[in-house]
């Protein structure tokens, strides 16, 4: 049975609105700092704990806001490689600890599990974060997965069926309740 350019453009866009939704939806519910960063690595989405962790007062005084302005210098490079190596679908995801500077110059160590995810029809960075300056050896292997370990239990702390799509439409992750209804 062939399917219609305009069957195939309607199957498309609901697509990108599900993802959309899912992402929207992992960002309000997710019991960690998460934020979604567009092509030019401006935060287009955080949660009221991502705004907590920063310092903000609020979520708008994130959004708009160049992640880069708050990294510590020595971050900044790894911050951008990290993001063209995901934005480039080299890779779809990535654990990285940085430095990161809150509203009023704290500066904090962070770990952040990234992946890349579509968002309103083009590539976006989702990145859940973990304050791990308490942390007594923040460099050791355990600690590495700790954000993403977070990620795979926010994303099954979802009471309904939940996935996220890579720019190429595949499958990457998802929690219990999806893979029940499929």
């Amino acid at each position: 049975m062939a399917v219609s350019t305009d069957q195939q453009t309607g199957v498309n866009s609901h697509a990108v609105s599900a993802s959309d939704d899912a992402v929207t939806q992992f960002v309000a519910l997710c019991p960690s700092a998460v934020l979604v960063l567009d092509s030019a690595q401006a935060i287009i989405q955080v949660n009221e704990i991502g705004a907590a962790l920063f310092g903000a007062t609020s979520t708008h005084a994130l959004v708009g806001r160049d992640f880069g302005d708050f990294m510590s210098s020595s971050s900044r490079a790894e911050l951008r490689r990290i993001y063209d190596e995901l934005s480039s679908a080299r890779t779809a995801t990535l654990s990285v600890k940085l430095n990161a500077e809150k509203f009023g110059g704290e500066t904090i160590s962070i770990s952040v599990a990234a992946r890349r995810v579509e968002w309103r029809s083009s590539t976006a960075i989702l990145c859940v974060i973990a304050d791990i300056s308490a942390l007594a050896h923040p460099e050791t292997e355990r600690d590495s997965g700790v954000a993403q370990r977070r990620l795979q239990e926010a994303i099954e702390s979802i009471s309904e069926g939940f996935a996220l799509f890579d720019a190429d439409r595949r499958l990457v992750m998802f929690n219990e309740n999806y893979r029940s209804q499929i």
